[in-house]
């Protein structure tokens, strides 16, 4: 009745490919899921601070204003693992929000640019053109602040710049 390795294989072929493919899926899985701890690592060591002290801080528009911010940083943060009030206007897109290229193939900003254009659609500003994820935070905050009809926060600058 030994049919031995190769009867082994017959028998339960369907099974074994079955768990090879559970496998490598697993371990994708938790090659990605280091990628996106690399990054949480980045920004969830910060010390959150409150919306009124973030916007006085980072952004400081009007607080009528601050409501379209609000919710496209916390959709934004919501999709990439983290706090909004974590988020830093000169995190930039390419080094500290993007998920760790070594550990990850996969983009999860992908995902969080589907929610901010469903954000823009419920807002009715979708077809205007919505911003791109690149160069730092405060760039896409000021194009988002622009295409919501508001004006961007002037840039500070210290005495002797520009």
């Amino acid at each position: 009745m030994d049919q031995g390795i190769g009867g082994f294989v017959v028998k339960y072929g369907d099974w074994i490919a079955i768990a090879g493919l559970v496998a490598i899926l697993g371990a994708f899985a938790a090659y990605q899921f280091r990628g996106v701890v690399e990054r949480k690592k980045r920004i969830g060591n910060r010390e959150p601070i409150s919306e009124s002290d973030w916007f006085a801080a980072f952004y400081p528009v009007a607080p009528e204003k601050r409501g379209a911010v609000r919710d496209v940083l916390a959709a934004f943060a919501e999709e990439i693992g983290v706090e909004w009030t974590k988020l830093r206007p000169t995190d930039t897109f390419e080094e500290v929000l993007l998920v760790n290229r070594r550990y990850s193939p996969h983009d999860d900003l992908e995902e969080a640019e589907l929610e901010i254009a469903s954000l823009a659609e419920k807002l009715g500003v979708a077809d205007q053109g919505l911003p791109g994820f690149t160069g730092a935070l405060t760039d896409f905050l000021d194009q988002w602040v622009i295409l919501c009809g508001g004006e961007p926060p002037r840039k500070l600058t210290t005495p002797g710049t520009s």
